[in-house]
C-alpha cells in the first residue's frame, strides 16, 4: 500500500505491534512509543510523518502527545481514528480487548497534551465519507477540541465514495483520492 509513497520518495517505515486482544492496551501504546522513538534516532537528520489509520491513528496521536521529545516530527496524520474509546468499553471490540472504562481514561487521547507538545505543525484528519456515524463525530469533535486549544495548522479531507477500511486500501492507487489528499497533505 505505500508504493504510490515511495514513488514519491517519501521513506516509509510501517510499524508493527501487538494487538490489544493480545496485550494490555497500556503496552500497545508503550510499543508504538518505543517505535516512533527508535525511527526518530535512526533517521536523525530527518523530518518525520507519523500517522496512523483507526486505531493506529490513535495510537500515533496518543504516542505524539506521550513523548518527551518530538521536535523532528513535522506532522500527524490520522486516517478515520478512532479518539474517545469510552465508546467502544461496551462493544464487542471493547469486550474483545478487555477495555474498562478506567482503562478508557488512561488510553484515550487527551487533545490538551497534544496541543501543547504539536500544536505548531500540522495534524492531518482523512476522514471517509461512509464511515460509522460514531467514528465521524469522534473526528469532528476532535477536530473541533484542537481547534479551540490553539491548534494552527489542522487539516481535514473527506474523502469521498470510501469506508472505514477502503479508505486505506484504496492508498495502493497512486490516483485514488485518499492517495491525493495524502500526498498534499505530505507537500508533494
Amino acid at each position: 500500500m505505500v508504493e504510490p509513497l515511495v514513488e514519491e520518495g517519501i521513506t516509509v517505515a510501517v510499524v508493527g505491534y501487538d494487538l490489544a486482544t493480545k496485550r494490555p492496551l497500556r503496552e500497545v501504546v508503550d510499543q508504538v512509543k518505543r517505535a516512533v522513538t527508535f525511527i526518530v534516532d535512526y533517521f536523525p537528520s530527518a523530518q518525520i510523518t507519523i500517522g496512523g489509520h483507526s486505531a493506529g491513528g490513535h495510537l500515533a496521536s496518543l504516542a505524539l502527545s506521550e513523548l518527551p521529545e518530538i521536535d523532528r516530527i513535522s506532522t500527524l496524520v490520522s486516517i478515520c481514528g478512532v479518539y474517545e474509546l469510552d465508546d467502544i468499553v461496551h462493544t464487542y471490540i471493547g469486550r474483545l480487548i478487555q477495555l474498562t472504562p478506567e482503562m478508557a481514561r488512561n488510553c484515550s487521547l487527551d487533545a490538551a497534551k497534544l496541543v501543547q507538545k504539536f500544536g505548531d505543525k500540522p495534524i492531518v484528519f482523512l476522514k471517509s465519507e461512509f464511515d460509522a456515524p460514531r467514528l465521524k463525530q469522534q473526528n469532528l469533535d476532535l477536530e473541533g477540541v484542537l481547534r479551540s486549544l490553539g491548534a494552527k495548522d489542522l487539516r481535514s479531507v473527506e474523502i469521498p465514495k470510501v469506508d472505514h477500511f477502503s479508505i486505506i486500501e484504496n492508498l495502493r492507487f497512486k490516483n485514488h483520492s485518499a492517495t491525493r489528499a495524502l500526498l498534499e497533505a505530505l507537500g508533494r
